[in-house]
């Protein structure tokens, strides 16, 4: 069992809505860098501490923020609700995650890597294709990490998995546009999710196109911009990420350096945070071995 965190901060978000950023410190004096961890769908900040605190072990200040809609965010779920999608989260909240953890450190110039979980990985390519062209100091990253992440397009799947994503993807905006939410249990989660980040999942599983809702910068155009290092991290027996839609996910990366790694560890698609040591290992490698960004 992870400690507590070192810190938990209320993040105050420009829309009214409040989330927690729960904050691990490096174990040595000098943080070698920092990470931001992004949740997959339907799990909370705080499943995620197992690894945020072992990544500090290492040396590194380690923080987790929540996806709007999930765990303690406010934000609510629901046709009332202020809508939240892709672009919301990487124009607005993850910006105001990174520019609160790099306060906490007073390290305007430590690395930054961001760890995104399933479809927390598929935020974490949109934040870096929209930071590649505002390029807002303090906020471009030195490394984008995906674990049990993918692209949702449908042909990254096999045949029977690709049909139910591309009929999910028909279904779920229908959901979305009467009630503002679909059910999690579709990804095999619980709770519900907010309407207009289905609609732009539902886009990806579609076309495998980033374009969305909301946007004030052009997506496919910040990717080829991206020359931050990717690195995506699949586990055995993970029908949610296989390899090949993991494949997908860092062709988001076109003009970036990637790398794949398989961990032949039995961990799943989430387990793998709360056992944090086979990704904590395969992750510092890689930082040892890529260019900076």
């Amino acid at each position: 069992m992870a400690r507590t965190p070192d810190t938990i901060t209320t993040l105050q978000h420009a829309d009214g809505h409040t989330s927690e950023l729960r904050i691990f410190d490096a174990a040595t004096a000098s943080p070698k860098g920092l990470f931001l961890i992004l949740p997959g769908i339907a799990v909370g900040a705080r499943y995620y501490d197992p690894i945020a605190e072992a990544f500090a072990a290492a040396g590194y200040t380690a923080a987790s923020t929540e996806l709007p809609g999930q765990g303690t965010s406010t934000i609510g779920v629901g046709r009332k609700a202020i809508p939240t999608g892709y672009h919301d989260a990487a124009a607005k909240d993850f910006p105001l995650a990174v520019d609160t953890l790099r306060a906490h450190t007073a390290g305007p110039e430590l690395p930054l890597y961001m760890l995104g979980h399933s479809q927390g990985g598929q935020l974490a390519a949109y934040y870096a294709a929209r930071e590649a062209i505002v390029q807002t100091p303090g906020r471009g990253l030195s490394g984008v990490i995906g674990v049990a992440t993918q692209s949702p397009f449908h042909r990254g799947y096999a045949p029977h998995v690709g049909r139910r994503l591309r009929a999910g993807s028909v279904v779920l905006p229908i959901g979305a546009g009467l009630f503002g939410a679909v059910p999690a249990s579709f990804f095999g989660g619980e709770g519900l999710q907010p309407g207009r980040r289905m609609l732009d999942w539902s886009q990806l599983a579609r076309t495998g196109r980033m374009n969305p809702l909301g946007a004030d910068v052009d997506y496919l155009e910040g990717m080829k911009k991206v020359r931050t290092p990717a690195l995506a991290i699949t586990l055995p027996g993970d029908e949610l990420a296989p390899q090949s839609a993991a494949r997908y996910w860092l062709d988001f990366f076109p003009n970036a350096p990637r790398t794949m790694r398989h961990i032949d560890a039995d961990l799943g698609h989430n387990r793998w945070a709360r056992t944090p040591e086979p990704i904590l290992g395969a992750v510092l490698d890689w930082i040892s071995k890529v260019p900076a960004a």
